[in-house]
């Protein structure tokens, strides 16, 4: 991914689709976080941490299957070159626009009231987008 306004390090290398922009599939029908990501690179200069390596199987401490390994989903770790973690950070309003563009399950350090959101001591220092499949 070759944006500015974009910081992925290893977790967007080969995650790149059709014509090199992130837009392809990651297995039939499933939608690759790239887009979302450029999206909404437009509006927000963004540090993304995991997409699907370095992630575990399951959501830390249950039993249920997290959304990265299958693919539909990202973290953030940075939002307008302010890290999630800072009570300067804008994640309130990147929360929502990663909802707008179609995730299905929005996570950080603030449960907004919308459905969908969730808020937990693991999701203080990033925004967690997963994708609807």
């Amino acid at each position: 991914m070759e944006d500015d306004a974009v910081e992925a390090g290893a977790a967007l290398r080969g995650c790149r689709g059709r014509g090199g922009r992130g837009d392809g599939l990651l297995g039939a029908g499933v939608p690759h976080p790239a887009a979302q990501v450029l999206a909404l690179a437009r509006d927000y200069a963004l540090g993304i941490s995991v997409i699907r390596s370095g992630h575990p199987i399951h959501v830390f401490g249950t039993n249920r299957l997290s959304d990265h390994p299958r693919g539909p989903a990202f973290d953030t770790w940075r939002v307008s070159r302010h890290p999630v973690v800072a009570r300067s950070t804008p994640e309130s309003g990147y929360m929502n626009a990663v909802a707008d563009l179609g995730s299905y399950n929005v996570g950080g350090p603030y449960l907004l009231n919308r459905s969908g959101f969730f808020s937990n001591p693991t999701h203080h220092d990033h925004v967690h987008a997963g994708l609807a499949a």
